[in-house]
């Protein structure tokens, strides 16, 4: 294998192993104030490429690095150098441009539903997705205090006692009253993110307001 070979596989292996490190760091931490705004999501979308990117890379330069050395040890490992970086840096590209689209199309949602963009946003986990809902889907709603029986956030699933922690509940929801309905059309759909000093990670929905 030629020096400026090896020399490419280790310059992308060690920039890829940098980005996927940064972004996992994202993919857990969140991205703090930029939450709810276009280069969040651009952030938080690159993120997620990255990790994919990274990893298809990797699996695909093994196997062509492989395959071209008669399946040699070196070649095997410079292919996977390769491709790890290159997958990550290609991921990331596309993930970025992948949440412009996601933050652009909610944007529109939100506001023509009469929701603030960064408020909605911030409370999701990443970027949510605008999906079409299962004809005459159940959702569930927590309410009470300075909650409302109606309103825009809903959650397919009754989580029960562990609402308040799953679906970062406000301390201003009683959570005295649980209520069901059912929807049809899209919604935007994603995980709760930690507010209010609860975990998030439930499964919840914003819709137009019921």
């Amino acid at each position: 294998m030629p020096n400026w070979l090896k020399g490419l596989a280790i310059g992308l292996g060690l920039n890829g192993g940098m980005l996927v490190i940064g972004a996992v760091c994202i993919l857990t931490c969140g991205v703090g104030a930029l939450a709810g705004t276009m280069a969040g999501a651009i952030i938080y979308g690159a993120a997620q490429g990255i990790v994919v990117g990274a990893a298809v890379g990797a699996v695909g330069g093994t196997l062509i690095g492989g395959a071209v050395t008669d399946w040699s040890v070196e070649g095997m490992l410079i292919g996977a150098g390769i491709g790890f970086g290159g997958g990550a840096i290609i991921g990331g590209i596309i993930g970025g441009f992948s949440g412009a689209s996601k933050f652009a199309a909610n944007s529109v949602y939100i506001t023509e539903n009469g929701g603030n963009v960064k408020e909605v946003l911030s409370a999701f986990k990443g970027n949510p997705q605008l999906k079409s809902v299962k004809s005459n889907a159940t959702v569930y709603r927590y309410w009470g205090g300075s909650s409302g029986e109606l309103g825009h956030w809903v959650s397919p699933i009754d989580y029960g006692s562990s609402a308040r922690s799953l679906l970062s509940l406000p301390a201003s929801n009683t959570m005295t009253n649980l209520s069901s309905f059912t929807v049809n059309g899209i919604a935007l759909q994603g995980k709760a993110a930690a507010l209010f000093g609860q975990a998030g990670g439930g499964v919840q929905w914003w819709i137009g307001l019921i």
